[in-house]
């Protein structure tokens, strides 16, 4: 009658064979045997959890694995479980490492190429059939002319050109131009502090340069899109913020409109002259007039 075995009579027989038991986490103690040829160098056993007892079962296991991994005979266990070994195959022996000079001559000794397969290369290599046709040079187009398909796909449509500032703000009131100064940052509007702007300002400006848009302060939706007097050109749309536009963000504003309808800065520039003479003309008018007060004075 297979009979159970104690953990510690295990442990204390494992010592007797010479094997050093050390605790591990948990239930688990590692056994270093006394030979270091054992890969990885030790053997690892877990406790049971039930009570201190191995069953018959666990014990033929641990014995098999005694016998696979250390190459030791395990009969004592089983002996002493009242069970006999069914395999009555030897213990595998431990194999010595073979010399490193031996493993570099197998690794670097070649074998010659049997004569029949050398002749069947030759003849395949000889009878392979050209597929593709002979081209000339002169069949090549010029590269300046070539073109490739993702250069034709990625390029930008040409930019439509306005005329001058003359042309395209001409219709603006001072008070837009100023608001137009602001939005596209000419020097004026760099040397101002960069102020921000208001929504309703910004809708006034857009309406004057004749861009038709439908708002609702009242709806939700803070996307609005402004389609250009000319049909041709593009619309954009802008996104209302919650407060005032910042500067930041009306350099945003900026870049899409001159990138859409091909503003330039000889145009703003055009622009900020025409604000620095309508202020001298304004200076001149609210000047006092010293001949006259001079004159009533005599």
């Amino acid at each position: 009658m297979p009979q159970a075995m104690q953990w510690d009579t295990f442990v204390e027989l494992m010592r007797t064979q010479g094997f050093l038991a050390v605790n591990q986490a948990a239930s688990a103690i590692r056994f270093y045997p006394p030979y270091p040829y054992v890969s990885p160098g030790f053997i690892t056993f877990h406790k049971p959890h039930s009570d201190s007892a191995i069953d018959p079962l666990m014990l033929r296991v641990f014995a098999k694995r005694l016998r696979r991994k250390c190459g030791i005979d395990a009969n004592f266990l089983l002996v002493l479980a009242g069970m006999q070994w069914e395999s009555n195959t030897p213990a595998a022996p431990v194999r010595s490492p073979r010399p490193v000079s031996n493993l570099v001559a197998q690794q670097t000794t070649s074998f010659p190429t049997p004569s029949y397969l050398t002749a069947e290369r030759l003849l395949a290599a000889k009878a392979r059939i050209k597929s593709r046709p002979e081209t000339s040079l002169a069949a090549v187009p010029d590269t300046d002319n070539r073109r490739s398909l993702m250069a034709k796909i990625s390029a930008a449509p040409e930019r439509r050109t306005h005329g001058p500032s003359s042309q395209i703000f001409a219709n603006l009131t001072m008070e837009s131009k100023e608001l137009m100064c602001k939005l596209l940052r000419t020097a004026s509007a760099e040397r101002q502090n960069l102020s921000p702007m208001t929504w309703g300002d910004f809708l006034k400006l857009m309406r004057e340069m004749g861009f038709k848009f439908e708002y609702d302060p009242r709806t939700p939706c803070s996307s609005v899109r402004f389609d250009p007097p000319d049909p041709k050109d593009v619309s954009v749309t802008f996104n209302k913020p919650s407060g005032v536009i910042f500067p930041i963000m009306l350099r945003g504003f900026a870049k899409v409109l001159k990138r859409a309808y091909g503003w330039s800065d000889a145009d703003l520039d055009q622009l900020e002259a025409d604000l620095s003479e309508y202020s001298k003309h304004l200076h001149l008018r609210n000047r006092p007039l010293l001949w006259y007060t001079t004159g009533l004075r005599c």
